[in-house]
């Protein structure tokens, strides 16, 4: 796992990036092979971002922390419930997601699916002093994610190459 540290000239800290990823399944793609029972997974990977300390600029007082992260992956699915298990795989609320989605179960068929998501996050703290008996405490924070999905019901037939040129 290669890891990257970023240090910006107005920090005083550095931050880390990690990278990791599987290999696309080579063997699957070059020979276009039909899928078969099991999921193939083509090509996956995920990247985060955090500052496990606080970061502390040199203009200002308060420190801030934060974290984000991105991954995403192309596969092959033999059927409804492994699809869905996919799509929420990861999130803190998947047992609700999943009980959201309906995917219908077709004989002789594969779920193709191209999935997406981030999520980012800060948190900001300090104080401020107004005078020698007095100061202001503050705190805030704030966090976004998203997902994203592209989803093909594909007859059995096509082999992983065209399912992926098809998806995509």
């Amino acid at each position: 796992m290669p890891t990257f540290q970023l240090k910006p000239e107005f920090l005083t800290q550095a931050v880390s990036v990690d990278v990791e990823g599987t290999a696309p399944s080579i063997a699957a793609l070059t020979a276009n092979q039909a899928p078969g029972a099991q999921p193939v997974t083509i090509a996956s990977e995920n990247i985060s971002v955090s500052g496990g300390t606080t970061v502390h600029f040199k203009s200002i007082g308060p420190g801030v922390t934060f974290n984000a992260g991105e991954s995403a992956e192309i596969e092959i699915l033999p059927n409804a419930a492994s699809l869905t298990q996919e799509i929420t795989s990861g999130l803190d609320l998947a047992g609700e997601f999943a009980s959201a989605l309906t995917f219908p179960a077709v004989a002789g068929s594969h779920y193709g699916l191209l999935r997406w998501g981030y999520d980012i996050g800060a948190a900001v703290s300090g104080s401020v002093a107004l005078a020698p008996e007095a100061s202001l405490k503050f705190a805030a924070d704030g966090s976004r994610a998203g997902l994203y999905a592209v989803v093909r019901l594909i007859p059995d037939g096509p082999g992983c190459a065209d399912i992926v040129r098809d998806l995509v």
